[in-house]
C-alpha cells in the first residue's frame, strides 16, 4: 500500500513537471511569436505562412543579385538528414546560427563574437522540444480536420432539413 501510494505521488509528481513544462513552452512561444511579428511586421509578410515567407524573401534575393546563394542555403538545408536526430539538430543548429546572424546583422564582419558552442548547447533544449511541437502541430491538425468535419455536418443536416420542410411544404400544396 505504501509502495502504490509511492508510485501514485510520484506519477502525480510527473503529471505536474509536464503541466509546468507545457506552461512553459506555452508562454515562450506566445513571447516569440508576439518578438517575430513585430520584427517582420514592416515587410508586410505572413510570418505564420511558410509559403508567403519563402515568396518574400525569393522576391527580395532576385534584385539584389544573391538568388544563387539563397539556392544554395536552401539546397545545403534540403540536404540535412531529418529522419534522423544529427540531421534534426542540425538544422535546429542552422536556423540558430542564421537567426544569431540576422540578429546582429548590423555588427557582421565588425565584432564577430558569435559563440558556436553555445549555439549548439542551446539548439540541444529546442531539439529536446521536437517531439512535443510534433503532437502540438498533429494535434492542432487533427482539431482544424474535426471543425471543418463538424462544419461540413452542420451544413448537410441543414440543407436535408430544408429539403425536408420543402418536401412538406409541396406535400401540403398537393
Amino acid at each position: 500500500e505504501a509502495q502504490a501510494a509511492a508510485a501514485d505521488d510520484a506519477e502525480a509528481a510527473a503529471a505536474q513537471d509536464l503541466e509546468t513544462q507545457l506552461d512553459v513552452y506555452d508562454d515562450e512561444a506566445e513571447s516569440d511569436e508576439k518578438e517575430l511579428r513585430e520584427r517582420f511586421d514592416h515587410l508586410g509578410v505572413r510570418i505564420d505562412d511558410v509559403d508567403a515567407v519563402y515568396n518574400t524573401l525569393r522576391d527580395r534575393v532576385r534584385p539584389v543579385g544573391v538568388a544563387d546563394n539563397f539556392r544554395n542555403v536552401l539546397l545545403n538545408m534540403l540536404a540535412l538528414p531529418l529522419d534522423t536526430e544529427d540531421g534534426q539538430r542540425a538544422f535546429l543548429l542552422t536556423c540558430r546560427i542564421v537567426r544569431q546572424i540576422s540578429l546582429s546583422a548590423d555588427k557582421v564582419g565588425k565584432n564577430d563574437d558569435v559563440d558556436l558552442r553555445l549555439l549548439l548547447a542551446t539548439t540541444q533544449n529546442e531539439f529536446d522540444t521536437l517531439p512535443l511541437r510534433q503532437r502540438i502541430e498533429a494535434l492542432e491538425t487533427e482539431a482544424a480536420d474535426a471543425a471543418k468535419l463538424a462544419a461540413t455536418a452542420r451544413i448537410e443536416a441543414d440543407e436535408a432539413r430544408a429539403a425536408a420542410a420543402g418536401d412538406r411544404v409541396l406535400r401540403l400544396r398537393a
